[in-house]
């Protein structure tokens, strides 16, 4: 065969070029496609993780509002976190009975053994992870769709190498620091009869009939803004209510409305069986209560103020708490007041015996000016100044001082000073009580 016309070889390599051209554009356009749609899954994902985070503190909420235990970790295997973070979200007469109906099945399992190896956050915990990691792997997929594919043939995969490996390289980017889960609920179960609450609940009457007849008491509804407003003549009784409302929240007790509560109230007033859940707890809070968390800062104020009085307070509130968490609470506290005091202790021994190895200065009443005034009987030298002048004056030597010399505390400083001695103690009164005691003690 001969050689290419010079016009043949020429047409030949221009068709090699344009589908050179149309490969690399095909290629370009599919891992494009690809990694763009690979940034919404995982912006799609960090979203679901998100909220994943914030059912989980939802479920943690409602598992220690039920006691955990065996049956917290009943819970949180068989339902999800989507079920869950709803029950905590129900008004508390319906979230009650809704928690009586699961109870009662869980009371009839034979084997709860598997319900009792492990607190129930550790339950959570691990179905956390593994949700966040199907997630990922089930959004990337429905979203982004299968990975592109090399062409085929060793020429296209040739010519096509460098834009599928800078491809990969963002795909790299892309897929790196997906967002965890933000978690603030920790494991913190009230101590509650709640099988003894539940068993009074629902041989009684519905307590929605009461909270109907309440806002209808309370509340006139406005058809032409469509809003519901409080009746004038009422509105002393909402406020009331709403300071009830705010407290049993801020004790750590349910987040009710005015309604809610008026009607949990009126319940209890026509059915001597029943309390309601703050009602048992009447005076308490729970440890992860607004109250608990203002008595924590407290206590570390008052230390930090050397008013030991008041932290002391403060523990003892926590250790004569009937909720088992607050005694847990009161015991680090303690461990923290011991190792306070400790160091104080420490600090004051040490300066005891800086202090006793001077002797007591002498002193006499002396001319200043035209005053007398008490000052150092004896030449002191500027040597001697100088290394009293570094010495922490502790308010027993100073007494000393006092007795020796039969002279005031100012004339015990007075004589110090003429010594050369700079640094003495301020002078304190230590007064203080628990402040925000809460209502009903």
């Amino acid at each position: 065969m001969g050689l290419l016309s010079s016009a043949f070889a020429k047409g030949f390599v221009k068709g090699v070029g344009e589908n050179i051209v149309d490969w690399q554009d095909e290629v370009k356009e599919k891992e494009d496609l690809y990694n763009e749609n690979l940034t919404k899954a995982k912006r799609r994902v960090n979203e679901i993780t998100t909220e994943l985070g914030k059912k989980y503190d939802d479920t943690v909420s409602l598992v220690n509002r039920y006691g955990g235990g065996a049956f917290g970790n009943y819970l949180v295997q068989n339902y999800s976190f989507d079920q869950l973070s709803e029950f905590n979200s129900y008004a508390p007469s319906a979230q009650e009975e809704q928690m009586k109906e699961i109870k009662s099945v869980f009371d009839k399992l034979a084997d709860k053994s598997q319900f009792t190896n492990a607190e129930f956050t550790e339950t959570a915990k691990q179905k956390l992870d593994k949700q966040v990691e199907a997630t990922r792997t089930s959004k990337i997929a429905e979203i982004a769709g299968e990975e592109p594919v090399a062409p085929t043939g060793k020429i296209g995969q040739v010519l096509t190498g460098g834009i599928r490996a800078g491809a990969e390289a963002e795909r790299e980017k892309i897929m790196g620091g997906f967002a965890e889960p933000v978690t603030t609920a920790e494991y913190a179960p009230v101590d509650r009869d709640f099988q003894a609450t539940i068993a009074n609940l629902y041989t009684l009457p519905k307590k929605n009939q009461y909270e109907n007849i309440i806002e209808n008491d309370l509340y006139t509804y406005d058809s032409q803004t469509n809003r519901t407003e409080p009746k004038p003549e009422k509105q002393n009784i909402i406020d009331e209510a709403q300071v009830e409302v705010n407290d049993i929240a801020n004790r750590g007790f349910g987040q009710y409305s005015v309604v809610q509560f008026l009607a949990e109230q009126n319940f209890a007033k026509d059915n001597s069986d029943y309390k309601p859940v703050w009602q048992n707890y009447q005076g308490e809070f729970t440890p992860n209560s607004n109250y608990a968390l203002n008595f924590v800062n407290q206590f570390e104020e008052s230390l930090s103020n050397n008013d030991l009085q008041t932290a002391q307070e403060v523990i003892e509130l926590f250790t004569g708490s009937g909720i088992q968490g607050n005694q847990e609470l009161a015991q680090k506290l303690q461990l923290q007041y011991d190792n306070y005091v400790k160091d104080m202790t420490d600090e004051e021994q040490v300066t005891k015996q800086e202090t006793v190895t001077v002797d007591i200065p002498e002193g006499e009443l002396i001319q200043k000016g035209k005053v007398k005034t008490f000052g150092a009987s004896q030449y002191v030298s500027p040597e001697e100044r100088l290394k009293n002048s570094q010495v922490d004056v502790t308010e027993d030597f100073i007494q000393q001082v006092m007795q020796k010399n039969n002279t005031s505390r100012q004339g015990a400083i007075n004589i110090l000073k003429d010594y050369g001695y700079k640094k003495f103690p301020e002078k304190q009164s230590v007064t203080s009580t628990v402040k925000g005691r809460i209502k009903g003690e």
